[in-house]
């Protein structure tokens, strides 16, 4: 699962459940190693109720993310794992209203964590990203008034289950 959040003045700061699946490719050398991935994952978003009485709502969008992590073997089984995450929005809707307007469709993040690999081909992860682009289209949000500077970036938490084939 992640729980994901996007900040900013538009949005509430809370942490949401999505789900997260894909593939890994790695290549390891003694204590250091590269890991790309490629990643599909959903998010939810809630707005925040406008000033003038628009309530709250829920917005779920889909993300393709490629992280490229360098790693470094802490001991025998635990990897840290440091690097760029790129994002692209798939898809974002309200109910059924498409609002990928509302966003800009590419994100770069920094990303943090741990990887233990268990016997059994089996991997146990933990990360944090933190978007480092601004991820709304202001515009879009305040129906044409001007929002000033207001900027939203991401931030997550995911924790991963996974299958090594080698």
């Amino acid at each position: 699962p992640i729980f994901q959040t996007l900040t900013g003045q538009t949005f509430k700061s809370a942490y949401n459940a999505g789900f997260l699946g894909g593939a890994f490719l790695g290549v390891t050398k003694n204590k250091i190693g590269v890991q790309g991935e490629v990643l599909i994952k959903s998010a939810k978003f809630d707005t925040k109720p406008s000033v003038s009485g628009v309530p709250s709502v829920s917005i779920n969008t889909m993300y393709l993310d490629i992280p490229v992590l360098f790693e470094y073997k802490l001991v025998s089984r635990l990897w840290l794992q440091v690097g760029p995450q790129f994002s692209s929005l798939i898809s974002a809707k309200q109910s059924s209203t498409d609002v990928k307007k509302g966003f800009n469709t590419s994100d770069i993040a920094g990303v943090i964590g741990l990887q233990a690999i268990l016997p059994l081909h089996l991997t146990l992860g933990a990360r944090y990203i933190m978007g480092f682009t601004n991820n709304i289209n202001s515009a879009f949000w305040s129906n044409g008034v001007s929002t000033g500077t207001s900027v939203s970036r991401t931030s997550c938490f995911q924790l991963s289950v996974g299958f090594r084939f080698l």
